[in-house]
C-alpha cells in the first residue's frame, strides 16, 4: 500500500477528549465482553472505523460459535489472526476456543490503544487466552514479513469483518492473505486455511467487482454462506450481510 493510499486512514480528528461509551456484546449464554466504543456523537466521523464495533462482527462472532459447536476442536492448536480487528470482537470470540493465543491486528495506532484497554477488561494479566495485539499495514512488505517471520508456516485461519469498503485496500488486503495464509490448500472450513469475512453488503458495494478480481488475481476461490444456515430469525441483520469463505485455489 502506497503512502498515498495510507493517507486516506488518517486519523487526525481524535485526541484525548474522545467520548467513549462501555458497551456490553453478548454472544451466547456463556460469552459476553464489555467493550469502551466510540460513542455516537463521533461514529460518523473520518478515522471512526476502528473504534467501533460493526454489526457484521457480532454475526462472525455466532459463526465462529457454530463452528466450534458443529466442529469440536475446529480451532484448538491453530493459529488464528484477525485482520482489521477494531475492537476485537470476533478475535476475543475465537479466543474461547482456541489454545493458541489469537493475534489481533490494525493499522491505526489509536484503535490498536484503545484495543489494548479493552483486551485488559476481560482478560486477567495472566490469561492464557488474552489474545495477542499487533500492528499490520496490508498490502506492505515490511509489516507483511514481520509475521512471516514468526509464523514461517502461516495462520490456518484468517477473520475479518466489515473491512472491506476503502478502494485503495481491497488488493492489498487480498495479498497480505496470500501473504499470511497457510499454503496448503483446503475445500472446507473445518479443514481450516481458510479466510473468513464477513461484510455489510452496502459497505462492500462500491467495491463489489473489485472485490471478485481480486480475488481472482491472488488465486483465492470465494464461497458465499447463507446466514441462515446458523443465525436464528430473530438474529438475522436488517441490512443484506455476506459471509464468505475464501480459499486458495
Amino acid at each position: 500500500m502506497s503512502a498515498q493510499d495510507e493517507d486516506i486512514f488518517a486519523n487526525s480528528l481524535f485526541d484525548s477528549t474522545e467520548n467513549y461509551d462501555s458497551t456490553k456484546f453478548t454472544i451466547n449464554e456463556e460469552i459476553s465482553f464489555q467493550l469502551q466504543v466510540l460513542g455516537r456523537d463521533f461514529q460518523h466521523t473520518l478515522g471512526a472505523e476502528g473504534k467501533l464495533v460493526w454489526p457484521a462482527s457480532e454475526i462472525l462472532c455466532k459463526y465462529i460459535v457454530y463452528l466450534s459447536l458443529q466442529q469440536n476442536g475446529i480451532f484448538e492448536r491453530k493459529n488464528v489472526l484477525e485482520v482489521g480487528s477494531g475492537q476485537g470482537l470476533a478475535g476475543m470470540t475465537m479466543s474461547r476456543y482456541s489454545n493458541s493465543p489469537v493475534i489481533l491486528t490494525d493499522y491505526d495506532e489509536d484503535a490498536i490503544q484503545l484495543l489494548e484497554g479493552n483486551l485488559d477488561l476481560n482478560y486477567s494479566e495472566n490469561d492464557t487466552k488474552k489474545p495477542l495485539v499487533s500492528k499490520l499495514v496490508w498490502g506492505d512488505d515490511a509489516s507483511m514479513s514481520q509475521f512471516n517471520e514468526k509464523h514461517p508456516s502461516g495462520f490456518d485461519f484468517i477473520i475479518g469483518s466489515d473491512i472491506v469498503y476503502y478502494t485503495a485496500a481491497v488488493r492489498p488486503l487480498f495479498v497480505t492473505a496470500d501473504r499470511l495464509l497457510s499454503q496448503k490448500k483446503t475445500t472446507k472450513v473445518e479443514e481450516g486455511n481458510v479466510f473468513i469475512l464477513c461484510n455489510q453488503s452496502g459497505r462492500l458495494a462500491k467495491n463489489y467487482q473489485l472485490f471478485w478480481d481480486s480475488a481472482e488475481e491472488l488465486g483465492f476461490r470465494v464461497e458465499e454462506i447463507e446466514l441462515s444456515s446458523f443465525l436464528k430469525e430473530e438474529e438475522m441483520p436488517m441490512e443484506k450481510t455476506h459471509l464468505f469463505l475464501i480459499f486458495r485455489k
